[in-house]
């Protein structure tokens, strides 16, 4: 039977309930029976019996600390106001009293340290979580799971004896080699069983990482449920929003895990397989404020916007990001910006035509990214034909708007017309700290791409390899990938690594594990060591 949990909350706002669905969602991803007022209508027995049930039958209760939800919980709201949270105070007062002020029932819980300031006076002595943080909701979840990070060892079966003040005698493990002075080895055997109860648990939960993104594919609304097709959207703008995106426990880094058919999985699991679990709609203004408070939790209040390549899907690209993202273990805002591709092999034509269709979206995403995100450092990534787009983008940046910046410039496998980008190297150095350029000389995708255009392409290698001053070009053809080897960049432990250190630490080639220097007509490009 799963375990119960209820959220006692105050309706402050829609988009305050709105970050409490977000929770509940969370929790139920990772296996908890959360329930929250919003699952239903209209109880047949009433709200008020709703409520006193939903407390008195669920193992814990969260409370769900704001201002508004302490006046209600003591009372002092004005009448006809917040009567479920009213209600919802009087029957965990009257519990805790039953208990004698005992208990471990009711956690108090918030979404910003200003709220932990609104806790209810019969819940102060309890520990508190800052659920907006991954490290708060970790940290709930252990408890209402009973999965701490750590148990404490068997304790031995006899107490260690010690030499008395003054006494001659030996050394104890001299003297008596046969009593148990728990030894590191001994240590280490009795902590297994914990251990892999530990293991055993941590299967179940799942992490979930949430993708904010752009997008001019054409909106699909089925009743309630929202999706974005492969087609371009009817009027060309652009649709806000977020996806919430589960990544299961037994990820492996540089793996998107997906339904396999051979193994008879025709659907996807969160315990399995990374999984878009939530997908919403923002208006502009809505979408804005959560990215800035996204990005506000951050470190270095930073973000990344990816932006896909050909035959990608928006789940897959949504998917896709958020691997990225848990895999380079990224504290900022996870951004992509979702093109039409129509999602097939064949639609290459097609996806090549709308690349023109999408560049003044894409530009008018990130000049509003960057304009009303208050992001302190921000990154792009590109993939194949995504790289195109961003390059084009880039440039006009460069001639017609000088203050935008950027960080780190990274294109992966990029279907550029080589001539193209090294005439457009120059202009996107001009708006961005460093441009990384991963090649391979295995991509069976660009060797399509090369001979159906007559002329190479910037992700090439070999002979064709592009080596300029503006940007630091690495040839990965020597890492372990898929049989197309065109998605590397992202399936590949050590390129993954790479990234790692460029996005995080800004690094330059030569400062970066496992790179070695090669002369080139033009300059240097680097290799990874085998």
């Amino acid at each position: 039977m799963a375990l119960r949990v209820f959220i006692s909350y105050s309706h402050d706002s829609p988009e305050h309930s709105d970050r409490v669905w977000d929770l509940s969602e969370r929790l139920r991803q990772d296996g908890v029976d959360c329930r929250i007022d919003q699952h239903e209508l209209a109880p047949e027995d009433g709200w008020p019996r709703w409520c006193r049930n939903q407390i008195q039958e669920s193992k814990f209760v969260l409370v769900l600390c704001t201002e508004t939800y302490q006046h209600r919980y003591d009372g002092k709201a004005p009448a006809d106001t917040g009567s479920g949270a009213k209600w919802e105070g009087f029957v965990i007062t009257q519990e805790i009293y039953d208990a004698e002020g005992k208990h471990t029932k009711f956690i108090p819980v918030a979404f910003s340290r200003e709220d932990l300031s609104h806790i209810p006076l019969e819940l102060r002595g309890a520990n508190h979580y800052l659920v907006s943080t991954d490290e708060g909701y970790i940290a709930l979840l252990r408890r209402i799971t009973d999965n701490p990070e750590r148990r404490p060892s068997v304790v031995a079966g006899q107490v260690r004896p010690l030499p008395m003040r003054g006494s001659k005698q030996e050394p104890l493990a001299a003297a008596s080699p046969d009593l148990p002075s728990l030894p590191k080895l001994e240590r280490k055997q009795s902590e297994g069983p914990a251990l892999e109860q530990k293991q055993r648990q941590s299967r179940f939960l799942c992490n979930v990482v949430r993708v904010f993104y752009g997008t001019d594919r054409n909106r699909i609304d089925i009743g309630s449920k929202t999706a974005f097709s492969g087609d371009r959207s009817d009027t060309g703008s652009l649709n806000l929003g977020f996806c919430d995106i589960s990544i299961p426990a037994t990820h492996k880094t540089g793996r998107l895990e997906t339904p396999k058919w051979w193994k008879l999985e025709f659907r996807f699991d969160p315990k399995k397989h990374v999984t878009l679990c939530r997908l919403a709609v923002l208006p502009k203004g809505e979408f804005y404020r959560r990215l800035r408070e996204r990005v506000r939790e951050s470190g270095d209040k930073g973000a990344f916007v990816f932006v896909h390549g050909f035959n990608v899907s928006f789940e897959d690209a949504a998917r896709r990001t958020a691997q990225i993202a848990n895999d380079l273990d990224f504290d900022g805002a996870p951004i992509m910006f979702s093109w039409p591709s129509c999602a097939k092999v064949k639609g290459y034509a097609v996806d090549e035509a709308t690349i023109d269709w999408v560049l003044p979206h894409l530009s008018q995403f990130l000049h509003d990214i960057v304009s009303r995100g208050k992001i302190h450092t921000l990154h792009l990534i590109a993939h194949s034909m995504g790289s195109r787009a961003l390059a084009r983008v880039l440039k006009d940046f460069a001639i017609s708007d000088a203050n935008l910046h950027f960080n780190q410039v990274l294109m992966a496998a990029p279907d550029v017309d080589r001539g193209e980008f090294v005439q457009v190297a120059r202009s996107i150095k001009a708006v961005s700290e460093r441009i990384t350029l991963y090649v391979s000389s295995k991509d069976k995708a660009l060797q399509a791409s090369h001979v159906f255009h007559g002329y190479p392409r910037a992700g090439d290698a070999g002979t064709d390899i592009l080596v300029t001053q503006e940007v630091d070009t690495i040839d990965a053809s020597e890492v372990d990938t898929d049989f197309l080897a065109h998605s590397y960049f992202c399936e590949d432990r050590t390129l993954l690594n790479d990234i790692f250190y460029v996005v995080s630490e800004g690094k330059p080639p030569r400062q970066r594990y496992g790179l070695d220097a090669k002369p080139w007509q033009t300059g240097i490009y680097w290799v990874f060591r085998p």
